[in-house]
């Protein structure tokens, strides 16, 4: 029997979790060939069309899904080509991934999937197994089978869970972030004299944003969601020239104060002319 193992990722999870199933399953049983693409297909080969090859002659496979290898491309092209057949069986494996993060829509959620551990793997055995015909094992011997591999394929599976593909995702505290902006813009608005000024907006610049959320640890597409939202519209406006036109402001505010007050004043009659003496 052949069994094709479907991985995405170089040394991510699913990769190694094939990897384990690679060495585990042809050890349970004798009659079991698998197929792994880092060592099936030869250097040199036209990876491709050897791939496509392989997948003629299989019609079991093994889907090792993980939440960096969910949607990816390489393992839907495969277990595409697998399912596609009549008769053919597919077993999605959920590595360190739960049902939430698969969507309704998911293509391989059509499948009887298993989580990685003991009664998932039974699971998988058992399926095997009744798919081997006249090298099908007994159910006293496929358990006694079973429990003499189980350790071995455990001590891999632990190490498989162990590694997590890229850094563990941070959970983001939003507050100290947004805290220091307003603490910036309240610091502008003191150095704008505390006045309202009417007819255009000043916001900070996008750099001065930029700088002030340096010292926190967020992804950068945080970052720029952040800075588009207090820095609205995208209105670039440079530290310098904010700088001059929130002075600019005041001064032509202060010129109207004057002018307010020169206007309030009395109008003064000038002293008749000589000619209006006369």
């Amino acid at each position: 029997m052949k069994i094709f193992l479907s991985w995405s990722g170089a040394q991510s999870q699913s990769h190694k979790l094939a990897e384990a199933l690679d060495w585990w399953l042809p050890n349970v049983f004798q009659s079991v060939k698998t197929f792994i693409s880092t060592t099936g297909i030869e250097v040199g080969d036209k990876w491709h069309g050897a791939l496509s090859k392989v997948l003629e002659d299989y019609d079991f496979g093994i889907a090792c899904l993980t939440s960096a290898s969910r949607t990816a491309p390489w393992i839907m092209f495969e277990s595409g080509a697998i399912a596609k057949k009549d008769k053919s069986r597919l077993i999605p494996i959920l590595c360190d991934v739960n049902e939430r993060e698969l969507k309704d829509n998911h293509p391989l959620t059509l499948f009887n999937y298993v989580h990685l551990g003991e009664e998932g793997m039974r699971g998988v055995i058992g399926t095997i197994n009744n798919h081997l015909a006249e090298h099908k094992l007994s159910d006293e011997k496929l358990k006694l089978t079973f429990d003499k591999w189980w350790p071995d394929f455990k001590t891999k599976m632990d190490e498989v869970l162990k590694s997590k593909d890229g850094p563990p995702k941070k959970k983001l505290d939003m507050e100290p972030a947004i805290e220091e902006i307003l603490s910036l813009l309240r610091r502008l608005a003191r150095q704008a004299d505390n006045r309202v000024f009417y007819g255009r907006a000043v916001y900070p610049t996008r750099d001065f944003l930029r700088g002030s959320l340096g010292s926190y640890n967020l992804p950068e597409n945080e970052k720029t969601g952040y800075i588009d939202l207090f820095a609205p519209h995208n209105q670039f406006v440079g530290d310098e020239e904010m700088h001059k036109l929130i002075l600019a402001l005041l001064s032509r505010s202060k010129k109207e104060e004057q002018k307010d007050k020169k206007d309030d004043k009395p109008e003064e009659v000038p002293p008749p002319s000589q000619k209006e003496k006369k």
